[in-house]
């Protein structure tokens, strides 16, 4: 009969320790990541001493693929798209008119050629363009309020 040494013991005692404090470890990044950027609306945001409300933010969801304009080969425009208010009725509305935001920045994006957005300068042109096709939209629906910025959390050209 196979008996384990004291030596032995120690040690599988001693990385199971290990082992369990790495987990807590790992489960306490994960609960700060968690508190830090998505339980307040206003994720990643400092906030503006100025501003009468916190910022809040409404991911376009499911991100955005289009075709891109151009001659010759084919190019693609994967983007995830942020909007961003400090009215929560803005942010409702956003949300209620969702499907037409989302046929709006469709047709912007897939306008756009692929020059022009492979250049920072191109990029943020198309940002404002989105933002004022959004809001061109609550416009439309009579929404009160505005968006304040739109963001791209990612944008990939291929």
């Amino acid at each position: 009969m196979a008996t384990t040494s004291p030596r032995r013991e120690r040690f599988t005692d001693r990385g199971r320790r290990a082992q369990r404090t790495a987990w807590r470890a790992a489960l306490a990044g994960c609960a700060m990541t968690l508190t830090i950027g998505g339980a307040h609306p206003a994720y990643g945001a400092e906030a503006d001493s100025n501003a009468t409300a916190d910022a809040s933010y409404l991911r376009l969801h499911p991100d955005f693929v289009v075709n891109l304009q151009g001659s010759g080969q084919s190019h693609f425009l994967l983007a995830s798209i942020d909007v961003m208010s400090r009215d929560p009725d803005t942010i409702a509305a956003a949300k209620h008119h969702a499907a037409a935001i989302r046929h709006e920045l469709v047709l912007l994006l897939s306008d756009q050629s692929y020059d022009l957005v492979k250049s920072v300068d191109g990029r943020q042109a198309l940002q404002r363009a989105a933002l004022s096709a959004v809001n061109d939209v609550l416009g439309r629906e009579r929404v009160a309020g505005s968006m304040e910025g739109l963001f791209f959390s990612s944008f990939v050209v291929e």
